[in-house]
C-alpha cells in the first residue's frame, strides 16, 4: 500500500493498455497545482504543446513549486511522472493561471492531452493565497463564483481548439472538483457529450437549488466523487451523486491533502463510511449555514475576510510560516473592527459552537432520530442520530 507517488512509480502500463482511472485523475488533479507559467502555452498563444517529460529541468523548479503546500513531495511527483512509460508523454497545453483581488477570484486551469484519444483537463483546487480562501468561502451566499464563470469559459474554449473525436476527462481536487462539476453541467450540450466522467477529490457540493436542477442532473450520473474518510471540506453544502470513501494515513482535516490517500495496485484503499467527526461537520456547518440569510453569510464572510486583509498577509504561509505572528497580526486587526461587526463575529461564531455541542452530545432519551439511508451527502446520511438536547443546555 503506497499513495498516488508510489502508484506513478508502480503503474509502468500505458493507457492504451489499462484505461484512465480515478488514481490518474487525483495525480492529474495534484500536478495542476504547479505554476507553469510561461512554459506552457495559454489558450490565447499558438504554441505546441508541453511533453511531460520535458517539464523536468531543474532550472524551474523553484517557479513550480513555490506556493505550492507540498514542495518535497510535489518534486517526487514531477520526478516519478516523468520517468513513468505513463505519464512522461503526456502533452501540456492551454495552461492559464488567473488571481483577480478585485473580482475576488483564483482560478487555473490545464489541459493533458492523454493520447490521440483522450484529454483530461484538470482544475486546480485552492492555493495559498488568501484571495483563493476568500472565494471558496464566497460559495455560502454566492452563485456562481467567478471562478466557476471561467471554468466554464475553459472548457468551451478547449473543447474548440480540440479536434471533434478526442473525448474528454475533466476534475480536479478541492475547489477545481466544484469547478469541474460546474463547468460540465453548463457548458453546450455538443462538449457535454464528449465527456466520459467528472471527478470531484474532496471539492465542496452546490446549494439544494442547484443539485436538483435539470443542468446538474443531466451529468449526476457521470461524477465520480471521492472522498477520504474525515473529510471536511468535501462534504460541504449539498451533493446529489454517489460518493466513495477513500482511506487515508494523516488524520482530521490534514485528509484533505491527496498525498495522504492509500493507493494499493491501480485503484484506491477504499473504506465503508465517513467517519463520525465528518459526519457531525457535516451536520453542524449546513444546519449552521440554513439559521443565517444569505446576508447575514456574506456579513460573516467579509468581515472575517477584512481582519485578514487588514494583516497586510497575500497567502496564508504569511499568516502559518510564523504561528505566533500570524495570530498576533489576527488579533491586532480584530481589535480594530468597530464594536458593531466585533459582536456580529461573536455571536455567529458562538452559534456554531453551541450547534456543534447540541450536534454531538449524546441523547438522554430513549427514542432515536433515524437519518435516511441516501447516497446524497445533502440529503441524509444514514445512521442513528440522538435527539437534541434541551434549549438550557448550557453552552461554552
Amino acid at each position: 500500500m503506497g499513495n498516488i507517488i508510489d502508484y506513478v512509480r508502480n503503474e509502468l502500463r500505458t493507457f492504451e493498455v489499462a484505461p484512465f482511472n480515478d488514481v490518474d485523475s487525483l495525480v492529474l488533479s495534484q500536478f495542476s497545482y504547479l505554476d507553469l507559467s510561461d512554459i506552457v502555452g495559454d489558450p490565447f498563444e499558438d504554441l505546441p504543446a508541453v511533453r511531460l517529460r520535458d517539464l523536468y529541468r531543474a532550472e524551474h523548479f523553484s517557479r513550480y513549486f513555490e506556493g505550492t503546500f507540498s514542495p518535497e513531495l510535489n518534486l517526487r511527483l514531477l520526478e516519478a511522472m516523468s520517468a513513468s512509460p505513463r505519464f512522461r508523454d503526456i502533452k501540456l497545453n492551454y495552461y492559464i493561471s488567473e488571481l483577480d483581488v478585485e473580482a475576488q477570484m483564483q482560478f487555473s486551469a490545464t489541459t493533458f492531452i492523454l493520447n490521440d484519444d483522450n484529454c483530461y483537463i484538470a482544475f486546480r483546487g485552492t492555493d495559498g493565497t488568501i484571495i483563493g480562501w476568500k472565494e471558496d468561502f464566497n460559495m455560502a451566499f454566492s452563485y456562481p463564483l467567478p471562478s466557476q464563470e471561467a471554468a466554464l469559459l475553459y472548457v468551451n474554449a478547449v473543447c474548440g481548439f480540440l479536434p471533434g473525436n478526442v473525448g474528454l476527462f475533466v476534475g480536479g481536487h478541492s475547489k477545481g472538483g466544484n469547478l469541474a462539476v460546474y463547468a460540465a453541467m453548463n457548458t453546450q450540450s455538443n462538449n457535454r457529450d464528449r465527456i466520459t466522467y467528472i471527478y470531484n477529490h474532496d471539492g465542496p457540493g452546490f446549494s439544494e437549488e442547484v443539485i436538483h436542477s435539470e443542468e446538474y442532473l443531466r451529468v449526476a450520473d457521470r461524477i465520480r466523487k471521492t472522498l477520504p474518510a474525515s473529510s471536511l471540506i468535501g462534504i460541504l453544502l449539498h451533493h446529489h451523486s454517489h460518493y466513495r470513501v477513500v482511506d487515508s494515513n494523516a488524520k482530521g482535516l490534514m485528509q484533505h491533502d491527496p498525498f495522504t490517500w492509500n493507493v494499493e495496485g491501480d485503484d484506491f484503499v477504499w473504506t465503508d463510511e465517513l467517519r463520525g467527526e465528518s459526519v457531525h461537520t457535516h451536520r453542524t456547518i449546513n444546519l449552521w449555514l440554513s439559521k443565517l440569510s444569505p446576508e447575514k453569510r456574506r456579513m460573516f464572510v467579509d468581515t472575517l475576510y477584512s481582519v485578514v486583509e487588514s494583516t497586510s498577509a497575500k497567502s496564508l504561509f504569511d499568516l502559518t510560516d510564523d504561528w505566533m505572528k500570524g495570530a498576533g497580526m489576527v488579533i491586532a486587526a480584530y481589535k480594530e473592527l468597530d464594536p458593531e461587526s466585533r459582536k456580529f463575529l461573536q455571536d455567529t461564531f458562538a452559534e456554531l459552537v453551541k450547534l456543534s455541542i447540541k450536534n454531538r452530545r449524546p441523547s438522554r432519551k430513549l427514542s432515536i432520530v433515524k437519518t435516511v439511508n441516501s447516497t446524497a451527502i445533502g440529503n441524509g446520511i444514514s445512521g442513528d442520530i440522538g435527539m437534541e438536547p434541551p434549549d438550557d443546555f448550557p453552552v461554552f
